[in-house]
């Protein structure tokens, strides 16, 4: 998993928030969680949603928070939804290159901290400002990291 820096609340999500909690008419001040769910769930699709995608879309670098596969939209600006997604196997996949490459590395005599330590540098700099990281960038991140680490303890 990536660490996903909360950014502030756009103007125009937090005014139509604010619209419906003042708005005596809405019910908002009547809900009582978990029972009014149904009452909520109406309350937010009054909300500008495609404004709140597309605002997480850019916090997340384009990828999702659960399963960090990039995220695709459809025409309509829609998520397009992978159900077919098998999460351990694809993460575990990534994990298995990542140790491909560590023994390539190995093999040519290049695999050092400092070497790491710049991959690592390159891979969170994709998670800096707006720009959509790489699927499964959690993955390599942590392996990278977990690598250099040990290196550096063999003073490699």
């Amino acid at each position: 998993m990536i660490y996903i820096r909360k950014r502030r609340t756009p103007i125009s999500i937090k005014k139509a928030s604010d619209n419906i909690k003042k708005d005596p008419a809405s019910g908002y001040r009547a809900i009582s969680l978990p029972g009014d769910t149904s009452k909520l769930r109406e309350l937010f699709e009054r909300m500008p949603k495609n404004e709140i995608r597309e605002n997480l879309f850019k916090e997340q670098h384009g990828i999702c928070a659960y399963c960090m596969r990039s995220i695709n939209f459809d025409a309509s600006g829609r998520i397009i939804r992978d159900t077919s997604t098998k999460i351990v196997a694809t993460c575990r996949s990534m994990y298995d290159s990542v140790s491909t490459e560590f023994a390539r590395l190995e093999k040519k005599k290049c695999l050092t901290s400092t070497f790491l330590q710049s991959k690592i540098d390159i891979l969170e700099k994709e998670l800096k400002n707006d720009n959509v990281a790489q699927p499964f960038i959690g993955v390599k991140l942590y392996r990278y990291k977990k690598k250099c680490d040990s290196l550096k303890r063999q003073h490699k």
